[in-house]
């Protein structure tokens, strides 16, 4: 089984624990041991006991506020639908974010600290 869209940063001891039928739990590049932005984790399942009964549970789930999907173990990346309606959602987002905080600029504003403060609760 294929895990799509995993962020950044997860261990993969983390993903054995949250999976605990997953026979061995694999990244494309096999010394990494944290999850890489967009990374594919790959589970190596038993097929009938572990790999069938999870997809038909699970048909996302959520990490980081990151939305997973699911596909069997060698299933191209263009034929999984759920995949590519969060990775659009993923890039609206993404563009909505650079448009929000191009908008908004952040302004210093200097404060007198040595001053008195005019408001004190024993100033009665």
């Amino acid at each position: 089984m294929t895990i799509h869209n995993l962020p950044a940063g997860i261990p993969l001891d983390f993903l054995k624990l949250i999976i605990p039928d997953a026979i061995t739990v694999e990244l494309d590049d096999k010394k990494q041991k944290f999850t890489q932005e967009g990374s594919r984790v790959r589970l190596g399942m038993n097929r009938k006991n572990g790999g069938d009964r999870f997809l038909k549970l699970f048909s996302h789930m959520y990490i980081n506020n990151e939305c997973l999907a699911f596909s069997v173990y060698g299933t191209p990346v263009g034929d999984v639908p759920e995949l590519s309606e969060i990775l659009s959602e993923k890039g609206k987002r993404k563009q909505e974010i650079k448009t929000v905080s191009a908008i908004r600029e952040v302004k210093a504003v200097p404060r007198d600290i040595s001053g008195k403060s005019t408001v004190s609760r024993y100033d009665f």
